[in-house]
C-alpha cells in the first residue's frame, strides 16, 4: 500500500476499480528465452502478464519490460479496454531496497494490449554493482521483477483515449460531422438545427421523392439529419455542399455562418411552400425588431 501510494498516486479526479501487485522470481537470468512471459496474475478482476525481453526488443544492450492485459474468455476481441496506472520494477532477489523502477499509465485496447518500456535499463547496469556495499540488481543469475497496478474507472469511456476507432455512438449516443477543410462553421449550425427537434421533423416532412439527389438541398439535409440519428461514424456533408453548387475549393473557404443560414433557410422555405410544413421556418425562427425615438423630457415615443 505504501509503495503504491508513493509511486502511483491517483489524481482526485480519478477513481480506481482496485489495486494490487505481483512479484516474479527469476532464478536463471542467463537461461531466459528472447521473450519471457510471467505467470498470469489478477488485479481488480483483470488478468495481466509481465513481458520481459532480457536482450532487448528489438535485440540490443537494453532490457525491455512491459505489462500485458489478458482479456477474459468470451470478451469481444475487437471491443474491450482497461485503464490502468502501473509501475514495473526490477530488484535484487535478496535485497529489495536495491531496485530500478519506471511508472506509466495507459488505456489497454486490442491494438495496444501491452505497454511499458522498450529501454527499461542497460543490461550492464543491472549486472554491475553500484559500489562495494550495494549488490547488482541481477546477482547470481537471480532477480525479482514486480508489477504494481491500479485499475482506474472509466465511466465516460474516454480516459487516455487516442480516439482511434472511437465509437462515439456507443459511449455518448451521438456522432459528429466530418470537417471538409473549413466547414466547422457549417457543422456547428447543422448540429444546432438538428437538435431543434421541431425543425428537424419539419425537414423530414418536405416531399423530396422526385428530387435530383445531387441538386436538392432539402434532400441532402434530410440525409445529413438521418445519418446523425443512425450512423455509427462521423457524418459526411459533401452531399449537402454539392447541393449548394460548391466545389471542393469552396469547402476550404470560410463562409459567414449567418449568410449560410439565411441561404439554407430561404431554400427550405421555398421548398416547403404548398406542403404540410408550409411556414414552419417562419414560425420557428420569427423575431420582431422595433425602431423608436423616445423624448428625454417629454413622455412621448414614435416607433415602428
Amino acid at each position: 500500500e505504501e509503495f503504491l501510494d508513493a509511486n502511483l498516486l491517483v489524481s482526485p479526479k480519478l477513481a480506481e476499480e482496485g489495486h494490487g501487485y505481483f512479484h516474479w522470481e527469476i532464478d536463471n537470468w542467463m537461461g531466459l528465452p528472447e521473450r519471457a512471459v510471467s505467470p498470469t496474475f489478477t488485479v481488480a478482476g483483470v488478468d495481466w502478464n509481465i513481458l520481459l525481453f532480457p536482450r532487448g526488443n528489438p535485440a540490443s544492450e537494453t532490457v525491455s519490460l512491459y505489462i500485458e492485459h489478458k482479456p477474459k474468455e468470451g470478451a469481444d476481441e475487437n471491443d474491450w479496454h482497461v485503464c490502468a496506472m502501473f509501475a514495473l520494477a526490477m530488484s535484487n532477489a535478496d535485497d529489495p531496497e536495491v531496485f530500478k523502477l519506471k511508472t506509466a499509465d495507459h488505456r489497454f485496447v486490442p491494438e495496444e494490449a501491452d505497454w511499458g518500456f522498450t529501454q527499461f535499463s542497460d543490461i550492464r547496469h543491472l549486472l554491475t554493482p553500484t559500489d562495494e556495499d550495494t549488490p547488482a540488481l541481477i546477482e547470481n543469475r537471480r532477480v525479482r521483477i514486480s508489477a504494481y497496478v491500479r485499475v482506474i474507472k472509466d465511466p465516460l469511456g474516454v480516459l487516455w483515449h487516442s480516439f482511434h476507432n472511437y465509437n462515439s455512438r456507443k459511449y455518448t449516443g451521438y456522432v459528429g460531422l466530418k470537417n471538409q477543410g473549413a466547414t466547422c462553421y457549417m457543422n456547428s449550425l447543422l448540429q444546432s438545427l438538428y437538435f431543434t427537434n421541431e425543425f428537424r421533423n419539419a425537414v423530414y416532412q418536405i416531399p423530396t421523392e422526385t428530387d435530383d439527389p445531387e441538386k436538392s438541398v432539402a434532400l441532402a439535409l434530410q440525409r445529413v439529419f438521418y445519418n446523425l440519428q443512425v450512423s455509427t461514424d462521423a457524418v459526411d456533408t459533401t452531399g449537402l455542399t454539392k447541393s449548394f453548387g460548391w466545389d471542393s475549393l469552396e469547402s476550404f473557404m470560410q463562409h459567414d455562418v449567418q449568410e449560410f443560414n439565411r441561404v439554407l433557410q430561404d431554400n427550405l422555405e421555398t421548398k416547403m411552400k404548398g406542403t404540410v410544413v408550409d411556414g414552419a421556418v417562419a414560425k420557428l425562427f420569427e423575431g420582431k425588431m422595433k425602431s423608436y425615438i423616445r423624448c428625454v423630457n417629454v413622455d412621448y415615443e414614435s416607433s415602428r
